[in-house]
């Protein structure tokens, strides 16, 4: 019969490469031969094959360790209360499980996906600190085995550790024969600087000597000398000497010589008699403001709904609805603007301004259209009562943001109803692609 020792290092070393199957029947056999054994109940546990076996095995480890922190906590996930007597260590200790029959169809991993006691399939590193031994009861307490499953894994675990053995051998001669040869070929470490260190430091002391002579002698090396423009600048400083002599308000103070062109009264431009400076003369009627055309309708639009961080663009603009839950209803008033409709609801929409011009985000280019066919408008005023700029969103919705290529969070505020569903978010400009924002209000 193999000495529980070398049974419970070899079920480690077979939890410790993933064989699961191998370590448990180690582990069962030890508990087998010692009820007693903390540690084997405890590995036991960690590759138990089903719920039940695991939850056995760790009120097993405190019946005999009452204080084990690690089978407490594994009891506790799998939904366990350990009991005072059972901590205390008074109840008899039950049987150990027989061999759980061959199952009908493979057990995977899969089945224990939803285990939140699955960690304990890493005991190796946690276990293997523990130097103390394991704490034993009282001589005498009985437990059934099985004298012919005994043999066959007594047999199986000396056979294991005759290979374990044997792979040990090999490992260190192995080892032997690598240190020999590392000892004939490498008998002393080399010291000093290697040829190519060496000439690296002459080459950067050289260029370091370049320099200081530069330094001190500039004259020599073209120090003081101007370089002379070539054809392209004497072609644009001469059309610009040319645009000040015919225009001399350009790039400076007008000229106060009379013989200059503009600056003679009797000059075209300057005398009150000529027309356009003449006071009495009419100036040309301003041309009339039109205004903006109204927002395009889109009642009819049925935007494909697409995922969160899904940036789209649309008029100069790049917008994204970021994270699902960057939008939520409003319960109550937002400071002094009360809901007309129902209720307010808040979206947090990242935008970048692309149109070359510091602008707020129009009031008219978001939307929100709900399942009963209702569209819904936004509501920048409302937008700037809400917004602390730095804390809930960087600027409100009628602020400007300028066009420096950079992505600005803006809370863009919807009144809508209260029987409103599933609300999609996009741009009255793109009305082909949104984002579900909330099913209900």
């Amino acid at each position: 019969m193999a000495e529980p020792e070398s049974i419970l290092q070899l079920g480690i070393e077979a939890a410790r490469e993933g064989k699961k199957d191998e370590a448990r029947q180690l582990f069962r056999l030890l508990t087998r031969q010692e009820p007693e054994n903390a540690q084997g109940w405890l590995w036991l546990a960690g590759v138990a094959e089903n719920r039940e076996e695991r939850q056995n095995a760790l009120e097993r480890v405190l019946t005999l360790d009452p204080q084990n922190e690690m089978a407490i906590k594994g009891l506790n996930a799998l939904g366990v209360r350990p009991s005072t007597t059972m901590r205390a260590g008074i109840h008899e200790v039950p049987p150990p499980p027989p061999t759980p029959p061959a199952p009908t169809e493979a057990i995977t991993d899969d089945a224990f996906d939803d285990d939140p006691f699955a960690e304990l399939d890493n005991l190796a590193d946690a276990i293997s600190a523990d130097t103390s031994g394991p704490v034993r009861r009282a001589e005498g307490v009985p437990h059934h085995t099985d004298p012919q499953d005994e043999k066959l894994a007594a047999d199986r675990a000396a056979m294991l550790a005759a290979t374990s053995q044997r792979r040990r051998d090999e490992d260190e001669s192995a080892r032997s024969r690598r240190s020999a040869v590392y000892s004939d070929e490498y008998e002393e470490p080399r010291r000093g600087f290697s040829p190519l260190l060496a000439l690296l430091l002459f080459l950067v002391g050289l260029g370091l000597v370049g320099l200081l002579l530069a330094f001190l002698f500039s004259d020599f090396f073209g120090g003081t000398q101007v370089a002379e423009p070539n054809a392209t600048q004497q072609a644009i400083v001469a059309a610009t000497a040319t645009a000040l002599a015919e225009n001399p308000i350009i790039g400076g103070e007008p000229t106060t010589d009379p013989g200059q062109p503009g600056t003679d009264p009797g000059q075209p431009g300057t005398d009150p008699g000529q027309p356009g400076t003449d006071p009495g003369q009419p100036s040309e009627p301003e041309q009339p403001v039109e205004p903006p055309p109204p927002p395009a309708d889109v009642s009819g639009a049925n935007p494909i709904i697409l995922p969160a961080n899904t940036p789209l663009s649309s008029e100069g603009w790049l917008y994204d609805f970021n994270q699902p839950t960057f939008a939520a209803s409003v319960i109550g008033d937002i400071r002094q603007f009360s809901p007309q409709n129902g209720r307010f609801v808040v979206i947090l929409a990242y935008a970048v301004n692309s149109t070359g011009v510091s602008q707020s985000i129009p009031a008219e280019f978001f939307v929100i259209k709900d399942a009963q066919g209702r569209v819904w408008e936004a509501r920048p005023d409302v937008s700037e009562a809400y917004v602390v700029p730095g804390v809930n969103a960087d600027l409100a919705h009628t602020q400007a943001m300028p066009p420096d290529g950079l992505t600005r969070s803006v809370a863009i505020v919807f009144d809508v109803a209260l029987d409103a569903t599933d609300l999609v978010f996009f741009a009255r400009s793109n009305p082909s692609q949104g984002w579900l924002v909330l099913r209900s209000v």
